[in-house]
């Protein structure tokens, strides 16, 4: 079964996610802070993390650079309102505001990846 990780601060937009989500036959976390967000990368080894940008207010750059030290495996899939410079690269981005279906694109191209 596939893991995804779902880490994204503002709790209706993360409900939303897990409800596209939930009748795939995934294994979903849920992260809403940076903390939370390295803990259960280690603990539940996700395959792939949807990543809001701006988690807990920090910045891009340092979100992914923090999850790429937690698992040089996941796959990375950035929640994306504005288009900061970046300076890793990604499996995959969705722009918000986001459809269910651009969601499931990206992250069926991601499990494509891995």
């Amino acid at each position: 079964m596939r893991k995804v990780l779902i880490a994204e601060d503002e709790a209706q937009l993360q409900e939303v996610i897990r409800i596209t989500l939930e009748d795939m036959g995934l294994e979903l976390s849920e992260a809403r802070d940076p903390d939370t967000l390295k803990q259960l990368i280690v603990d539940s080894k996700p395959d792939i993390v949807l990543l809001d940008e701006h988690l807990g207010g920090r910045d891009t750059n340092e979100l992914i650079a923090a999850v790429r030290r937690s698992s040089s495996t996941v796959s990375l899939v950035l929640l994306r309102q504005d288009h900061t410079p970046l300076e890793h690269p990604l499996e995959g981005e969705v722009c918000k505001p986001f459809s269910p279906s651009s969601l499931l694109a990206a992250l069926y191209k991601s499990f494509n990846r891995t």
